[in-house]
């Protein structure tokens, strides 16, 4: 079947013109820096570790991205706040021009790199573990269909993959 496709196009509309582009986005605000004494007040290790950039910029920078890391390593942390159960975990977008420092969050990445292989390495076990599971279900199913068995296999869970880090170009899927 061969239907004819229709284009509804409004009267007087020019198809030879192109349109104008669209407005300049708007500056980006510049803001503020972060007062000195803030870095003063950090614990040690973070102290420490921002003290090695020269740059504000940088240093703000690692700190943010470093409050992020810390974060995601500290998952069972708790607080009660008005009343409510509150946990550290802070995600982190951060967004830069060329050339403004955004290199230093490679250095607070490196405070969990240790946390990150460790899950890795848990999750190509319980993923083996699993596979292993699975295979053993599969024949357990089979002879519960043959009548061999007299209750049925129960499945097992896929284990769950816990990433401290996102990459940045992730997938919608992933």
């Amino acid at each position: 079947m061969n239907e004819d496709k229709r284009v509804e196009i409004p009267e007087g509309l020019d198809m030879n013109t192109v349109p104008p582009p669209p407005p300049p986005a708007p500056p980006t605000p510049e803001l503020p820096a972060f007062p000195d004494d803030i870095f003063e007040c950090l614990p040690n290790l973070l102290q420490t570790a921002c003290n090695q950039f020269k740059e504000a910029e940088e240093k703000e920078l690692f700190l943010v991205s470093a409050l992020g890391v810390l974060s995601g390593i500290m998952p069972n942390v708790q607080g009660l706040y008005f009343g409510r159960n509150v946990s550290p975990n802070l995600y982190c977008f951060i967004m830069g021009k060329y050339g403004t420092g955004k290199g230093a969050m490679l250095w607070a990445r490196d405070l969990g790199a240790a946390i990150e292989a460790y899950r890795e390495e848990n999750a190509k076990n319980s993923f083996k573990a699993y596979h292993e599971a699975e295979q053993q279900y599969h024949k357990q199913q089979k002879l519960y269909d043959k009548g061999k068995l007299q209750t049925a296999p129960a499945a097992p869970a896929p284990p769950k993959h816990l990433k401290l880090f996102i990459p940045a170009n992730s997938s919608k899927t992933a």
